[in-house]
């Protein structure tokens, strides 16, 4: 491997020490999406109703459809806290594998959560996931490995993200995702998380506020900008190749930032 691509947020100054390959740092986020081209609808469709999908009319939807792999003992105390100091809130996970259900139930319980707060969404069709992020009110975070698409989905939706960025790459995304839209949603350790996700569940005005705020940025933020990021993405290769043609060493790259292209 010749370079490792990547951007200033998962790979950070600090701890570029930490890679074995030369990185090449785009602008912005470094994942590229089609949520404008391929869920476009979802920019101007109302939200689907909770009732619909199974949730309450009432209380704060804590949602992170992740697959079950990515929790650990310490981030589901956090969750159960954050749950504890929000009542009526409920915890929205998908049911993957079915077999955690059951097991995250009585962790629940054993930390005096009612275990029915806690409700399991069944796999869909990709336009029907996506389509309900929208019931989401805060999008928690896996800090040891983080949402990578299914972050992209719930900012898409509307969905505000709380993330707790690490050092190794697969717990930083989240933080990458969140700034491509703007929204700095990042804190640094589980204390911050947890206060951060109960400010967000019970102060309505401050929600609804950085809803409104990521709603009106996704036809121009930088993480569902399609055409800037592959023109991004062109310009590096060129970069690097100019280097390769010229004889240069391996190097970390960056690249600079350019006004986005123009258009949808």
């Amino acid at each position: 491997i010749d370079y490792l691509v990547a951007d200033t947020t998962v790979a950070p100054p600090d701890l570029r020490h930490c890679y074995g390959e030369p990185l090449a740092l785009m602008p912005h986020c470094m994942i590229p999406t089609d949520h404008k081209q391929a869920h476009g609808e979802l920019l101007t469709s109302p939200r689907p109703s909770r009732a619909e999908y199974g949730l309450p009319e009432e209380g704060v939807v804590y949602s992170c459809h992740q697959q079950l792999f990515k929790l650990d003992p310490d981030l589901f105390s956090v969750w159960c806290r954050i749950l504890e100091r929000v009542p009526g809130s409920v915890l929205w996970l998908l049911r993957s594998p079915p077999a955690a259900e059951p097991r995250l139930r009585r962790e629940a319980e054993r930390h005096g959560v009612d275990p029915s707060r806690l409700i399991f969404a069944d796999r869909v069709p990709t336009a029907d996931y996506v389509r309900r992020q929208a019931l989401g009110d805060v999008f928690l975070d896996t800090p040891v490995y983080n949402a990578f698409t299914t972050g992209c989905d719930a900012l898409w939706a509307g969905c505000p993200l709380v993330t707790f960025p690490l050092e190794r790459m697969a717990s930083r995304v989240g933080a990458s995702l969140a700034a491509a839209t703007g929204l700095h949603m990042e804190v640094r350790s589980y204390p911050e998380y947890e206060d951060l996700s109960v400010m967000l569940g019970t102060d309505h005005d401050k929600r609804h506020a950085l809803r409104s705020e990521l709603l009106n940025s996704r036809r121009t933020c930088p993480l569902f900008d399609t055409h800037t990021w592959v023109r991004d993405f062109e310009r590096l290769v060129r970069s690097l190749w100019d280097r390769h043609a010229a004889g240069e060493p391996l190097a970390t790259v960056t690249l600079d930032v350019m006004p986005p292209v123009s258009g949808e």
